[in-house]
């Protein structure tokens, strides 16, 4: 199964992982529709009106972190979540387990992002092959 018009919703309190995540989302599924929220309580917010085909967020912001996101979206949203920190990833890992469990659904990113990388985990969250060079 192929979603043609997928919808991600970018939660980041920083303005230039902001930028540089939306434009790497538009430059590998340019029908991509990116909803963008500055901290998890918006993300929450968001996620009253419909629920994303994938959530990427940050760790580390203000008001509701990216731990405190997950732990309150996986109530009602149990798609593909990709959480990115500047922080050790390994912590970041331990975060989620010890807050939400064992979740296959969600993937550890370190910042600043490898464009490859960050490009097929947004891809294969999706189920979307990327296309030959």
């Amino acid at each position: 199964m192929t979603i043609e018009r997928p919808l991600i919703y970018l939660v980041d309190d920083t303005e230039n992982a902001m930028k540089l995540a939306y434009d790497l989302i538009q430059m590998a599924i340019p029908t991509a529709d990116i909803r963008k929220a500055g901290n998890g309580l918006e993300a929450l917010m968001l996620l009253e009106e419909q629920l994303p085909d994938l959530l990427i967020t940050d760790k580390d912001m203000p008001i509701l972190d990216g731990i405190g996101l997950i732990k309150e979206a996986r109530e009602k949203y149990k798609g593909p979540i990709i959480l990115a920190s500047a922080n050790d990833i390994h912590d970041m890992r331990k975060s989620v387990e010890q807050t939400v469990g064992v979740d296959s659904l969600i993937t550890c990113l370190e910042k600043p992002y490898d464009i490859k990388t960050f490009r097929e985990l947004v891809l294969n969250s999706l189920g979307i092959k990327p296309k030959s060079p």
